[in-house]
């Protein structure tokens, strides 16, 4: 979950609130699909034999939903608060945020499990829910012309953002190497699996490791980051952005989140404190530790 919201699935999804009911199924490529609009809500759902998925909207909150034989991931969006349930045969992973405050927890077995199966849950809805969209896209649904409804669009809050960039060496000393930290402020460990980490230039690193809770996993990426200028951006295995940090100057890159100063050789640019929104540049740098 990240200070924005909670666990990463980042889909947009039209919603049409209308004064006319409207209901339909469509049988498409992905499945059985049906609609249903009503005066201040819609309900879609999509299904296929061991797969169900749901998005719900109102006024007052969107829920997304998730089910299979292997899990139930529902996520609950409304206007002061998120809350995230992913349960399994080996436990529950709840994670809630409200008025800036962020709590996870846990009941069951085998925990490290558990967190696999959620990861791949949040996965799997993003590419269901692009399918509905898709299907919405494509479909006759009625749009605002035709009812006088009026349109909205709701974001399904971005996924496993309690990792962090949060340190970085560009322009290393003679014989050591550019690095990249990375830090968990979540109380729980994190499977990195897939996850990726691109410059201006492209993808620079894919991960294959799990992060502890409040734990850091530092890497190297020798002669990829400029040292006039560039960008470091954190992506989930679903493809979604995470955390990103810019620093000097660098062409070609549509880069609008806040940036450090150009670390000069042997320095690192980090978070003043772990996990803080605020960067500087460290004359000693803390790789795969605390930043203070």
């Amino acid at each position: 979950m990240s200070d924005v919201d909670v666990d990463e699935v980042p889909s947009k999804m039209s919603k049409i609130f209308s004064s006319q009911n409207f209901v339909k199924t469509y049988e498409t490529a992905f499945g059985r699909f049906s609609v249903n609009i009503s005066a201040g809500e819609i309900n879609e759902e999509l299904s296929k034999p061991g797969k169900v998925t749901i998005v719900n909207q109102d006024t007052q909150r969107t829920i997304w939903k998730i089910n299979t034989l292997q899990y139930q991931l529902k996520i609950t969006k409304k206007p002061d608060s998120v809350r995230q349930v992913c349960t399994t045969p080996d436990g529950e992973l709840e994670k809630v945020k409200q008025r800036g405050e962020v709590t996870e927890s846990f009941q069951g077995m085998n925990q490290n499990y558990v967190i696999e199966v959620c990861a791949q849950a949040e996965k799997d809805l993003q590419e269901e829910v692009n399918k509905i969209e898709q299907i919405v896209s494509e479909s006759e649904i009625p749009s605002t012309e035709n009812k006088g409804g009026n349109t909205t669009t709701t974001t399904l809050p971005p996924a496993n953002s309690n990792i962090m960039i949060n340190e970085f060496v560009s322009d290393p000393n003679t014989g050591d190497s550019e690095w990249i930290e990375l830090y968990n402020k979540g109380n729980s460990s994190v499977n990195l699996g897939n996850w990726t980490v691109h410059d201006n230039s492209g993808t620079i690193k894919t991960l294959s490791v799990s992060i502890e809770g409040k734990g850091f996993v530092a890497f190297d990426v020798s002669n990829r980051l400029n040292n006039a200028g560039d960008v470091v951006i954190l992506k989930n295995n679903a493809g979604a952005v995470i955390d990103q940090i810019g620093y000097g100057d660098f062409d070609g890159a549509s880069y609008s989140e806040p940036t450090v100063a150009i670390p000069e050789n042997g320095k690192s640019a980090g978070r003043t404190t772990d996990g803080s929104s605020t960067w500087v540049l460290f004359g000693v740098p803390t790789k795969g530790s605390s930043n203070g």
